[in-house]
This record gives C-alpha cells, structure tokens and sequence, in this order.
C-alpha cells in the first residue's frame, strides 16, 4: 500500500509517499518526495498547491499521515481522523495560527480528492504529555489552568522524540537511559530536555511563539511590552499578533528569516545580520544552559533540524560557550557535517551528537501502527 505523510510547517509543506505491506513499511526511505514553500502564508494558495499535489501523486495511497502541532488537552498520541477530530482542531487553530489552519486544509483536501482513505493525526505535543507539573504549569493564577487549560503544552515533540531513539541507537543505549538536551533548530526552534528518554521540559509553551528566537517567531519575551503596545500605541490584538508570529525573530532583526542567508549576510558585514546571529546564538546557549537544572549529571546534546543539521558555524559558535561547563566539540568532525554522528571529543563524557531530523519517517511508523491496529 501507498503511504502519503502530509508535514505542515510554518513555512513549507513536505510531502513523502512510503511503500507499506503487512503493517510494515518496506523500506525507512520515501518511494516519492515534494516540498512546497508557502508565498505569505496565503491560505487560498496553500489549499491549491496542496490539490495539486494530491492530484498528481506518483501512485495511489491508502492512508495520509498528518503532523498535527497541536493536540491540547484531549490528544496525547496518534489518531484516526474523524469529523470531531478535525473540529477539535479547528479550536485550537488560535494556539497554533501557523501550522494548524494549514494541516486542516490538508485534511480536507486529502478527504475530497483521495476519497474514503484512512487519515491519521500525529501530533506534536504528544511527547511532551509526560512533563510533571511543575514543567507545565505557569506561574499565572491558579484558577486559570482549572478553568481555561493554560499551561505548556511543548511541540517539536516528533522530531525530539525521534531524535531521542536515534541517539539511543548512535549511542548503543536504551532509551531509558537517554539523557539529552534536544536542540531542534528549523524555521521554528525548541529545545527539549529529555530525561530517562521522556521529555520533563521543553521551552515551547503554551503556543509555538514561546522559548528562543526563531525564524519569524519573537519566543520569550517580557509580557508587559504585549501590554504596553494595547494601551498605549493604538495597536490591534491581530496587528500585535501578526508581527509576534511572523515579523519577529531573524525577520524581525535584520529583515531574513532564512539562517543560511543570515550567516551569508554575516560574511559580508552586514550589522544587522550580526546582531540578529549573536542574539540567537545567546538565546540559545541561554535556553540550553537553563535545562541542565533538569539533569544530575551533563546530558548529551544533540542538533537537528534544518538549521542544526546544516549550520556547522552555529554548532561551533554556541558549543565554545558551552565548552567551560564541559561540552568539547571536535572541529573537524563538526565541519565535516556528517548526519547522524557524533561530534564530540573523545576527551570529554558528554556526547555532542548532529542528528538529521525525519519527522516523515517517524509519522509514517506511527500510521503503519495505527493502520495494523484497526485493520
């Protein structure tokens, strides 16, 4: 059978077609590939690149795996889609306004053009669901985690899951004995901490927008500036919103959001590609150093996603501040840039790990197992 993996982004859209049999996939490599980069988010054009590419899929497919960002506080791991599924998102849309308007609208694409197939929802704030209360709950009023849910939900969770089991594989461990800080580094960023092989933090919040600097995404900031700008500057709840979500981070700096060309900026002296480069690299020391309060001893640290997996002068400039605490990078395995692998120096106990994200992969193994299940 033929299994299609939808994955939403914030700013493009993968698709993979995987070969299955017997509840197995035949091979860990996608059959078929595309990737859609998103024009400003523009939800009319989303929905028709999405037809299009549903309509000329190489082969004809069983099951659609979707990466669903958020699950709230009913989804804790993959489902059979239904009509109250989707409803349930659509109420979350609020929660995750660049992901999960998206993911519905592949949903019901793939309902209209593919048919009676079966569609599964992975979420990513499943692996999260094991933080303990104290990770989850806000120092807000208490009432307000009772009556309206708030508290941190944490996404990425596919791909840090993911990148747990890869290290456990790299490292010749079992997952219980995983202890890792989690660097997911993309359009999007969060860092997971992971202890025992569960996640126990993670600097996602609430909504995707909190934790370190992102591409377009502000992450952690002082509230009161939120508070500031309603009363005092005339600017509406969408118009704060908008720039939070898609005008803030790299963009918000130094007016790219792409890191690659960031860092080319870099290279030609641009001030402003300077300043947004050293912000992130200090947001992301900052946020790495604050999850060791999580450990007993010096976790493991890995980098993945696209701007982890491929900016090897990221890794070196962030690891040289983390060398005094004992992280030692090797130059040489690091510009060498090979997925998968171990960078770190044979002289020091924690591993510094480059991991290449396949949240693909891992939804693909979640709808095989979903599909065995009800079959």
């Amino acid at each position: 059978m033929g299994l299609l993996v939808l994955n939403a982004g914030s700013s493009n859209l993968k698709a993979s077609v995987f070969n299955c049999a017997d509840g197995k996939l035949l091979q860990s490599k996608p059959v078929w590939t595309k990737k859609i980069e998103w024009r400003e988010s523009d939800l009319k054009d989303c929905e028709e690149q999405i037809c299009s590419l549903l309509n000329d899929l190489p082969q004809n497919v069983e099951m659609v795996g979707h990466r669903i960002v958020h699950g709230g506080d009913k989804y804790f791991s993959s489902t059979l889609i239904t009509n109250e599924v989707i409803a349930d998102l659509k109420e979350l849309i609020e929660l995750a306004p660049l992901h999960e308007p998206i993911s519905i609208i592949g949903i019901e694409c793939a309902k209209r053009i593919l048919g009676d197939v079966k569609q599964v929802a992975v979420f990513d704030t499943a692996f999260h669901s094991s933080m303990p209360e104290s990770s989850k709950i806000y120092a807000l009023p208490f009432e307000w985690y009772q009556k309206y849910k708030i508290h941190r939900f944490g996404f990425h969770g596919i791909s840090h899951r993911y990148a747990t089991l890869k290290a456990a594989s790299i490292l010749q461990k079992s997952v219980e004995q995983m202890n890792l800080v989690v660097c997911h580094l993309g359009n999007g960023a969060s860092l997971c901490a992971v202890r025992n092989g569960k996640s126990v933090f993670t600097t996602m919040g609430y909504t995707p927008l909190d934790g370190i600097m992102m591409g377009t995404r502000c992450g952690s900031m002082d509230p009161g500036i939120i508070l500031h700008l309603l009363k005092n500057k005339s600017l509406s709840v969408e118009q704060i919103e908008t720039a939070l979500n898609k005008k803030s981070g790299l963009m918000g700096v130094c007016g790219n959001s792409n890191m690659q060309e960031v860092e080319q900026l870099v290279s030609k002296g641009d001030e402003k590609a300077i300043l947004a480069l050293e912000i992130y690299r200090q947001k992301l020391c900052s946020a790495i150093f604050a999850l060791l309060a999580y450990f007993e001893q010096l976790p493991d640290l890995v980098f993945t996603g696209g701007i982890g997996e491929n900016s090897s002068s990221l890794r070196q400039g962030v690891c040289e501040k983390l060398d005094l605490i004992g992280y030692a990078l090797d130059s040489d395995l690091n510009i060498k840039n090979q997925m998968d692998s171990i960078l770190s120096s044979k002289q020091t106990s924690a591993k510094i790990l480059v991991i290449q994200s396949k949240e693909d992969l891992a939804i693909a193994e979640e709808c095989v197992g979903i599909f065995s299940a009800s079959s």
